[in-house]
C-alpha cells in the first residue's frame, strides 16, 4: 500500500479546518494528521507530526501566516507549505514565498484543484497557474472577470503582478 500524504491544517474558521480536513480524509492517497486554529500551534504540530504539506491561512491569531510559515520551515525542511488564503495581494503572497511557502491557492477554488495541488507539493512538483501549460506564451489566464487565478506558484507571481500592474516595480 502506498504511503498516504500528511496534511496538516492551520486556518482561524473552524468551518474551513473540519470541511477541508473531511475532504482531505476521503482521499485515498491523504491524510488530516490535524488541524489548528493559528499559526502558533501550526508550527508547534508540524513539529510533532512531521507533514509533508501544511495547508496555511495567511491571516490567523497568535502568529500569522507569513511567520508561521517561515518557522515551519525552519523546523521541518522536508514540510511544503501551501498559502490558502481567502484573498490575498501579490504582495503577500511574495512575501509568503519569500518565507518559504512552496504555493499558494485561494480557497474559492475548486475542491479538486486544492487536493491536485497538495498532491504536487507532496510529490516536489511546483505550482502553476492552471491555464500555464494551455497558453504556449507562458501569460497567465486571470480568468473570468480578472480574477486571481486559483494556483499561484513563485515563478508565476513576478509575471502575474506585471499583468495586473505594469508599471509596477518588482523588487528582488
Amino acid at each position: 500500500m502506498k504511503r498516504k500524504i500528511k496534511v496538516l491544517i492551520a486556518d482561524d474558521h473552524e468551518l474551513v479546518r473540519t470541511g477541508l480536513g473531511s475532504l482531505i480524509d476521503l482521499e485515498d492517497d491523504m491524510k488530516c494528521v490535524g488541524m489548528v486554529k493559528n499559526g502558533a500551534l501550526a508550527v508547534e504540530l508540524a513539529v510533532k507530526v512531521r507533514p509533508d504539506v501544511v495547508v496555511m491561512d495567511l491571516v490567523m491569531p497568535v502568529l500569522g501566516g507569513i511567520e508561521a510559515t517561515a518557522k515551519v520551515v525552519a523546523e521541518c525542511p522536508a514540510a511544503k507549505v501551501l498559502i490558502l488564503p481567502t484573498y490575498g495581494s501579490a504582495d503577500e503572497l511574495r512575501q509568503a514565498m519569500e518565507h518559504g511557502a512552496s504555493g499558494a491557492i485561494l480557497k474559492t477554488a475548486p475542491n479538486d484543484e486544492i487536493l491536485e495541488a497538495i498532491r504536487k507539493l507532496a510529490a516536489g512538483t511546483s505550482i502553476a497557474f492552471p491555464s500555464e501549460e494551455a497558453d504556449p506564451s507562458g501569460d497567465p489566464d486571470l480568468g473570468p472577470g480578472g480574477d486571481l487565478p486559483g494556483i499561484v506558484s513563485p515563478f508565476d507571481k513576478e509575471a502575474f503582478v506585471m499583468k495586473i500592474h505594469p508599471t509596477a516595480i518588482v523588487e528582488d
